[in-house]
């Protein structure tokens, strides 16, 4: 199989913040470098493309290993790079990325939710964020929260909340267990 990938990126200056010096200066020789390992460090896809170009960078890559729930949660490591013409970083982003697709199918008259193509049948469980405490502690709370939940046999967790309002370390903690997480908005 083969997964076609679009990155799309957008750099903006803060003003105020000392690293924002580099974007008063022409963009002419500014790119970004894209590298996507695989969970044993080796390089499974890398693209390059100029800043000044508005096209998304476009690329593919093959025999990929999908993220399959709580049976095989599998994540990539994005990190993305923005350099100057001498290859100097001027800044970098990173993140653990799962390889998926989620949608819906009517079969056989019933509507069916299909996680990578296949069936997938959500043993959902609704959570609260935690709001007491200091950072910590409320990460804390929910890596062990979700690890309970995974524990009862859950693949999927409904916060109520838009997706402004998760934090990302909550996104990637339900990423690491293989847990689809869903947004209910009241």
């Amino acid at each position: 199989g083969k997964a076609f990938l679009e990155w799309e990126f957008s750099i903006v200056e803060s003003a105020g913040e000392q690293t924002a010096g580099y974007m008063g200066e022409s963009r002419e020789g500014l790119y970004i470098r894209l590298i996507l390992p695989n969970m044993r460090g080796e390089t499974a896809l890398e693209g390059m493309r100029l800043v000044r170009e508005e096209e998304p960078l476009q690329s593919i890559l093959l025999q990929p290993l999908l993220w399959r729930g709580p049976s095989e949660p599998y994540l990539y490591h994005m990190e993305a790079i923005l350099a100057d013409g001498k290859g100097n970083c001027l800044d970098r982003v990173t993140r653990p990325l799962p390889l998926r697709s989620v949608g819906c199918m009517d079969i056989q008259g019933k509507r069916q939710l299909l996680l990578n193509g296949s069936a997938f049948e959500p043993r959902a469980v609704s959570y609260i964020l935690p709001a007491d405490g200091t950072a910590v502690s409320r990460q804390y709370q929910m890596t062990e929260d979700l690890r309970l939940i995974c524990g009862m046999g859950a693949n999927s967790v409904c916060v109520e909340a838009d997706s402004q309002g998760i934090p990302g370390s909550f996104r990637q903690l339900c990423d690491r267990l293989g847990l689809l997480l869903f947004f209910r908005k009241e």
